[in-house]
């Protein structure tokens, strides 16, 4: 994690929607930051905090405290803020407007804000597999909270071939039994 000073820019990794956070003091190993969007303060330990530092990029466009727009053309470092040049004025970070919105995907991914490509491959093989769930042909008789024994299995693809109108197939327990009957309803 980088040096903190206060009046920096923050954002919480877990909770985006908090929108971005100011650093109001800074107390032994711990941060305090300031939602103003939400108006919620979180403090977090400095070590192990879910938060982004929030950097504007020169073309990006700015708003001061007192409603001046600028659009950045360079950053310099002042005792650990950014400081903002653009044309004719120089904006330190402290001085930028409470509440700055980062909320097109453009925004979010030149301020940093992006998830681990682990995460990625995790959600691309979720949906490669959700997309072979809904292909199978024994789709619906398979999730978290159904176990069918190898049987069922193939009751299930047969009878899910046969293409009844008004008709379903359903699982139900059987009373002291721990496997469960595929019974045919008409719906």
């Amino acid at each position: 994690m980088t040096e903190c000073a206060v009046g920096q820019r923050w954002a919480s990794e877990m909770e985006p929607e908090l929108g971005v956070g100011i650093v109001d003091a800074i107390s032994g190993r711990r941060i305090h930051l300031r939602f103003p969007k939400s108006g919620i303060t979180r403090i977090y330990a400095i070590q192990s905090a879910p938060i982004r530092r929030i950097v504007i990029h020169p073309g990006d466009r700015i708003q001061s405290e007192g409603g001046e727009s600028m659009t950045v053309d360079s950053i310099e470092s002042e005792e650990g803020l950014n400081v903002y040049c653009g044309p004719g004025m120089r904006l330190r970070e402290d001085r930028l407007t409470d509440t700055m919105v980062l909320d097109t995907p453009k925004e979010r991914l030149m301020a940093g804000q992006r998830d681990p490509s682990t995460l990625f491959d995790l959600r691309c093989r979720l949906l490669h597999y959700r997309h072979r769930m809904a292909r199978s042909p024994v789709s619906g008789f398979v999730g978290g909270r159904v176990a069918l024994i190898p049987h069922q299995f193939a009751i299930a693809a047969e009878v899910s071939d046969r293409r009844l109108p008004g008709c379903c197939w359903l699982t139900k327990p059987v009373w002291g039994k721990p496997s469960k009957r595929v019974s045919f309803c008409i719906a």
